[in-house]
């Protein structure tokens, strides 16, 4: 799937396939808030790239919060627009929970993951630091569990 699309409502309908709306990243905005953040920062980033001719980049961040809001976890969508071409494309994805993060190159092709998979990626990393935190200290995690 080519992620250069032409229209703000094909990145609208890409977020929500993948999860990334209000409702899905449980962030306490207002149905619309997504589309309408989009839709003013492509505005803006669009007129400013008719007036300069070059290309203008931009992000979209977005909070979400999992596991019944314990974690929260801030995405950063970056946009492109080519003014020449008349296109805005996803650049890259990234998020961050406390201090793991995560990151997303987009090339010209490719899939923009999924805001579940983004977190469980990300609690996986934090899984494992505490795994090898208690390795380090020789406490089998099995055994602390059972206590």
């Amino acid at each position: 799937m080519t992620l250069d699309y032409g229209s703000i409502e094909q990145h609208i309908a890409l977020l929500d396939n993948k999860g990334y709306t209000e409702a899905t990243l449980k962030n306490g905005y207002a149905t619309g808030t997504i589309k309408h953040l989009l839709t003013d920062a492509h505005k803006h980033y669009s007129m400013l790239a008719s007036l300069t001719g070059n290309e203008e980049n931009f992000t979209l961040v977005l909070p979400g919060k999992f596991d019944n809001s314990k974690d929260q976890v801030e995405f950063r969508i970056n946009y492109r627009l080519d003014p020449s071409q008349d296109k805005m494309r996803i650049t890259a994805m990234s998020a961050r929970m406390n201090e793991f993060r995560q990151l997303q190159i987009i090339g010209s092709r490719g899939e923009i993951q999924d805001a579940q998979t983004t977190y469980q990626q990300l609690s996986d990393k934090r899984t494992q630091k505490v795994i090898n935190l208690l390795a380090a200290r020789k406490v089998n995690p099995i055994k602390k569990l059972h206590l």
